[in-house]
């Protein structure tokens, strides 16, 4: 089952193609992120952000959600209870990578060298699909 999910992380699943396209600092992170988001989150998350046993990290409710908040309460719900099996055991490197990956899955622009410690004050905002 791991090595399942890590060889998906290694590549991009059917379903995920990337929104924008990432510079080389954002898609270092990215590719960090989904290989942490399968190893960490996706057996409750799902391997497409559809939710399994926890929320969908994706679609109109989540971006209803999150829409308009600061990066920074994001930050700290998943760097204090996540993953629900393992709750602070991601770094704060991770918890950026996490973050950046669903983010951007959902059609969040970021900073093209990805997101650090630095932007949590900035506000989520998510693009408009065509």
């Amino acid at each position: 089952m791991i090595l399942r999910r890590l060889g998906a992380a290694l590549l991009v699943p059917l379903g995920l193609a990337l929104a924008q396209a990432p510079t080389d600092g954002l898609a270092s992170q990215l590719k960090d992120g989904q290989t942490l988001y399968f190893l960490s989150c996706a057996m409750c998350h799902g391997d497409h952000l559809e939710g399994v046993s926890a929320p969908a990290l994706s679609g109109p409710d989540f971006k209803l959600h999150y829409a308009g908040l600061h990066l920074l309460g994001l930050s700290d719900f998943i760097q204090t209870e996540m993953p629900l099996d393992r709750p602070a055991s991601l770094s704060d490197a991770e918890v950026l990578a996490v973050m950046a990956y669903v983010l951007h899955q959902n059609g969040a622009k970021l900073p093209s060298d990805g997101l650090n410690a630095a932007q949590l004050d900035t506000v989520i905002h998510f693009e408009a699909q065509p």
